[in-house]
């Protein structure tokens, strides 16, 4: 019976001398007093643009975060952002210049004693000519003179296609830039006064869904004469 005692004293002495063990193991990566870390960025979200991002995200409900920063970049670049500038529910951000390829960006809080928040982090990419030369042109099925005026036809708009512009030479030999635009989902549209025997241009414009940005293809010219 004593030796029974004797073991068990000894096996309870072993597994506390392994918790004290594991405690000063995981004390030495506790910050005394524990750590502080502010409200983290909620929300945050990406609209893409012509060589630029809109970034939006909630303003922060705690009141001691009183600046950010966003990084992005591999954290090359970088923009403080003060929340007394945002009075509002919602912070805006615009990025620009930047190149079309795929951008991370990341937020972090600071609160007034200089304690930073998790990471908050989102990824979009700019669209620019490269997004722009992979959308067909419409095409041109008639155009001709009735009366004073050119009616000139086109096929629908293509995808992500807004309106198309068009320039034009007219009776008194100017050349006018129709204010009227056509549509995606329209294919008539009439030249006031135009010339026949002349060349017209035309070009669109596109938007991918909620981008912020419509941007424009090159002035170019119809196959054939009106």
């Amino acid at each position: 019976m004593k030796n029974f005692y004797f073991l068990l004293v000894l096996l309870v002495g072993l597994g506390l001398g392994s918790c004290k063990n594991q405690d000063d193991i995981y004390m030495e990566f506790v910050k005394k007093g524990g750590n502080v870390y502010p409200e983290k960025t909620n929300n945050l979200g990406a609209y893409v643009g012509y060589k630029r991002i809109k970034l939006v995200w909630d303003a922060p409900k705690d009141p001691s975060v009183k600046t950010a920063k966003v990084y992005w970049d591999n954290k090359t670049m970088v923009k403080d952002i003060n929340y007394s500038a945002f009075p509002g529910d919602k912070v805006e951000l615009i990025v620009d210049n930047l190149e079309e390829r795929t951008y991370t960006f990341q937020l972090i809080n600071f609160d007034t004693n200089g304690n930073q928040s998790m990471v908050s982090e989102v990824i979009a990419a700019p669209y620019a000519e490269n997004w722009l030369v992979t959308h067909a042109e419409r095409t041109v099925t008639a155009a001709e003179v009735k009366g004073t005026d050119a009616e000139i036809k086109m096929n629908f708009g293509t995808n992500e296609m807004i309106a198309t512009r068009f320039r034009y030479i007219n009776a008194d030999g100017d050349t006018i830039e129709l204010e009227e635009t056509l549509d995606a989902y329209s294919s008539t549209i009439l030249f006031p006064n135009a010339i026949s025997g002349k060349r017209f241009e035309y070009s669109s414009s596109y938007c991918p869904a909620e981008g912020l940005d419509t941007i424009w293809n090159d002035w170019i010219k119809s196959p054939t004469p009106i």
